[in-house]
């Protein structure tokens, strides 16, 4: 039986930005390079081009894809919106998305942009193995999570939903058990 690793709000903050980044982590992720520029700027409306420049930087930083654009940081608003020239920023990011098409396309864009791609049952078949490797080394779930994401990160691979990934982990620890 697969079991829940995280409680609801520690959910809702992994599907999320945190609320406080690192300078380094704002200037690593959220720097944007000329072809970077040329890319957003490549779409219509400021608010279309500030969504896609956030998005852009949440797939570099973490491996996912945002759903709730309402709560990003103002710190990363801010830059954002500096490199790409919108001086009002307020309130824009928050309409981002309202038809779910755009975001959908942009993330789309920003994965083939990036080399990212979705996890397909291959990518799933194998994080399942490096998992149970995992799972005979170590019993913190939270740690094994932690794992995976970074490994995820590293494979270029989005992170799938956190239901997925508690339900591979979940299944890495029985098979470890009972090895």
């Amino acid at each position: 039986m697969a079991s829940k690793i995280f409680n609801e709000s520690e959910r809702q903050s992994l599907k999320s930005l945190h609320t406080e980044i690192s300078h380094e982590d704002l200037i690593t992720y959220f720097t944007f390079s000329s072809r970077d520029i040329e890319q957003i700027k490549s779409h219509k409306g400021q608010g279309n081009r500030l969504g896609f420049a956030i998005q852009l930087g949440v797939v570099r930083y973490l491996g996912i894809a945002l759903d709730d654009f309402s709560c990003v940081p103002e710190n990363i608003v801010e830059i954002v919106s500096k490199q790409i020239g919108i001086s009002d920023s307020k309130g824009l990011i928050k309409s981002y998305g309202s038809r779910e098409h755009t975001r959908t396309d942009h993330l789309k864009e920003i994965i083939d942009y990036l080399n990212f791609r979705k996890p397909n049952k291959k990518d799933i078949s194998k994080i399942s193995e490096w998992l149970l490797e995992r799972a005979l080394e170590h019993n913190n779930l939270k740690l094994i999570f932690t794992m995976a994401c970074e490994k995820l990160h590293n494979e270029k691979i989005l992170r799938p939903g956190i239901s997925i990934l508690e339900r591979i982990i979940s299944k890495a620890r029985q098979k470890a058990q009972q090895e």
